[in-house]
């Protein structure tokens, strides 16, 4: 039987390579119908979790799957190309990985940069950067580099910026088939060699985990090369050693006490079904996913992985092979590349007036559409040679026929150029945040960070006080004091306008240090202006676990006011034992004004849940409804439903001021 050779990407991409000669090519290299299942649940995960559905809070993990799968097939291709041929032939593997995935990548290019001048105004002073980093694939690199997190915005996300899994894998398609030549140059056997790698896999966890900041935005570990690599390297791990363990006496013991295929199916439900627990469970922003839970999640879909790949028919490779999961996995590429733009030019009550799941139903119907007509009409016929095959006939024959494909193909290419090259060559001017917060757009997010606006301390008017806390070591928390029967809440103001007036200065004449996150940064000034005495410590994507370093740092020197403001839960979960130990560090304080949440995001609810009950243990506690008087003016908000416009920005400052 020849076996058709599937490589794929964790963008993710899937190709078909030649047959291989009878039994040249190892078995990890056999089409394998379960693979391409695989992939259309991980591209289904990435695109549920990005639509807020409350039950694939983890969908974002679908990424690490494409990149396990990348490694394990790349690896395997390039394993296969040595025993077929003597050597690696580098050239045309990386010819191969351009012809696959450049073709549909530039026809994205080509719509985004029509569409920003006329559906998304707001990003055309991007465009021309995030085009060249796309086109070089290091996106993930100039994300780092702008400070664009992945997990806050005030607006509008760049278009492009899901292609920092592209450019990830990119960089590891150029690097590794140089390090497995080298490597296996020094006659270096695959068992070894998984190992090494393996360890590189580790070394690449702890890197993230020693990166990893809970006080800070993770958006540099999430979309660092060096943080992200250990997936792929664990696809690669297990293409090295899958084929050793197979003959291990422990594997094969197993394999007679419970069966070959028995073994499979325990193997494959388990890690099937912990993937699927990860993509409904899991949350992006809590500590343990950078301390090794990545690295966790590709061990699971390793396992996923090989039992999908292997000969013997199992449960897991039957239910990943319906034909309908096939399809989808085989356009896998091109529904990754198409779903960002389509959602982010048709989100909810800003672009388009739905919500939930008709809103799914519109973003999935076209962004499949999309990767369906990538795949027939310019991903196959590029991938099966079609120019080249044009350019041969061309300089033969002058048939009408050929000069009609040509002049097609011509045609096309050169419009292609043109849109790409007229969003490179044209520069629009940075908006200054001045201009946005004046007028309220929404492209606040595009802007660098202001030292302003969005950094970790900030500093309001005159009269605001600056503190960046120092590193400090943990200390054992003061004990809770007893909680009184009943919670305490702030009643809002007696008359709350769309724009009410502000508090005048002075009316708060207490110490007053302000905790939280980017709502609270952008509403320091008109906070300040209401406190004679105001200090904000706060930073753009904080989770509750850095706040509580934070604050540990202010009582530790001394720094915490009289009056405390608490925001916090914008970005992530909260637990009723992370608002206690916050709460706890608060005791000396004579009052601590909780806000809750107003967040179009899975834990709004249950957030606010934590902080309505953990107030009444507190008795120096009161409790500010923000997300019952913020869902009464929806208008106050940017569109991405968190952040505020001006007008918002002054109903916050009066309920909290109100508090005081």
């Amino acid at each position: 039987m020849s076996a058709r050779t599937v490589t794929g990407d964790g963008g993710p991409a899937a190709a078909l390579e030649p047959a291989a000669a009878p039994g040249a090519a190892p078995p990890t290299l056999a089409y394998r119908a379960p693979l391409d299942g695989l992939r259309a649940l991980a591209v289904a995960a990435v695109l549920v979790y990005h639509s807020d559905l409350p039950w694939a809070r983890g969908g974002f993990i679908g990424v690490d799957v494409f990149f396990v799968l990348s490694g394990f097939l790349i690896t395997g291709l390039l394993l296969a190309d040595r025993e077929r041929h003597g050597r690696i032939r580098l050239r045309r593997f990386w010819t191969r990985r351009a012809r696959r995935l450049l073709p549909a990548l530039i026809l994205v290019l080509v719509v985004v940069s029509v569409a920003v001048p006329l559906l998304a105004s707001d990003q055309n002073w991007r465009l021309r950067g995030d085009l060249l980093s796309a086109l070089g694939y290091v996106s993930n690199w100039q994300l780092i580099y702008q400070d664009q997190s992945y997990f806050q915005s005030m607006g509008r996300p760049p278009l492009l910026q899901h292609l920092w899994s592209l450019a990830v894998e990119e960089q590891f398609y150029l690097v590794w088939p140089l390090v497995v030549t080298l490597a296996l140059r020094t006659k270096v056997t695959h068992r070894r060699l998984g190992l090494i790698v393996l360890a590189l896999a580790a070394a690449s966890a702890g890197l993230m985990a020693l990166l990893y900041r809970p006080e800070h935005d993770p958006s540099r570990v999430y979309y660092g090369t060096d943080t992200r690599v250990s997936a792929l390297l664990v696809g690669a791990a297990l293409a090295l050693l899958w084929p050793w363990a197979r003959s291990q006496p422990t594997t094969a013991s197993l394999s007679r006490r419970l069966g070959h295929r028995a073994l499979l199916e325990v193997v494959g439900a388990g890690a099937l079904a912990g993937l699927m627990v990860c993509m409904t469970q899991l949350d992006q922003l809590r500590p343990i996913l950078y301390r090794g839970g990545f690295l966790g999640v590709a061990l699971l879909a390793a396992a996923v992985v090989a039992v999908a790949a292997a000969e013997t028919r199992t449960t897991v490779g039957t239910l990943l092979s319906v034909p309908p999961l096939v399809w989808l996995g085989r356009r896998s590429y091109g529904v990754y590349l198409w779903f960002w733009p389509v959602f982010m030019l048709t989100r909810p009550h800003a672009d388009i007036d739905l919500t939930g799941y008709p809103l799914l139903a519109v973003r999935v119907t076209i962004t499949v559409a999309l990767a369906a007509a990538s795949y027939r009409f310019v991903e196959m016929p590029i991938r099966s040679g079609v120019l080249g095959r044009t350019w041969s006939t061309l300089r033969v024959s002058r048939s009408p026929e050929t000069l009609n494909r040509a002049a097609a193909w011509g045609l096309a290419l050169s419009l292609a150029v043109a849109a790409v090259g007229a969003g490179v060559l044209v520069q629009h001017p940075t908006p200054t945040p001045e201009s946005l917060l004046a007028t309220g757009e929404s492209a606040l997010v595009a802007v660098p960070a202001d030292p302003r606006l969005l950094q970790t301390t900030t500093t309001a008017p005159s009269t605001t006080t600056t503190v960046a806390p120092a590193a400090v070591p943990d200390i054992v928390p003061a004990p809770p004091a007893a909680p009184p029967d009943t919670a305490r809440a702030a009643a809002p103001p007696a008359e709350v306008g769309t724009t009410p007036a502000a508090e005048p200065a002075g009316a708060v004449r207490a110490r007053v240090t302000g905790i939280g996150e980017s709502v609270l940064i952008g509403a320091s000034t008109a906070l300040g202006d209401g406190i004679e005495d105001f200090t904000l410590v706060a930073a753009v994507g904080r989770q509750v676990e850095g706040t509580i370093d934070a604050v540990r740092a202010l009582r530790d020197s001394g720094q915490l006011g009289e009056e405390i403001i608490v925001h916090v839960g914008n970005n992530g979960t909260v637990t009723d034992e992370e608002f206690d130990e916050l709460m706890s560090l608060l005791v000396g304080a004579r009052r601590v004004v909780v806000v809750n949440v107003k967040v179009p995001r899975v834990w709004e609810e249950p957030n606010n849940d934590v902080l309505a009950a953990g107030v009444p243990r507190w008795p120096n506690a009161v409790l500010v409804d923000w997300n019952a008087l913020g869902s009464a003016h929806p208008d106050a908000f940017l569109d991405d439903g968190v952040h505020l416009r001006p007008d918002g920005v002054q109903l916050y400052a009066q309920l909290v001021l109100a508090a005081l």
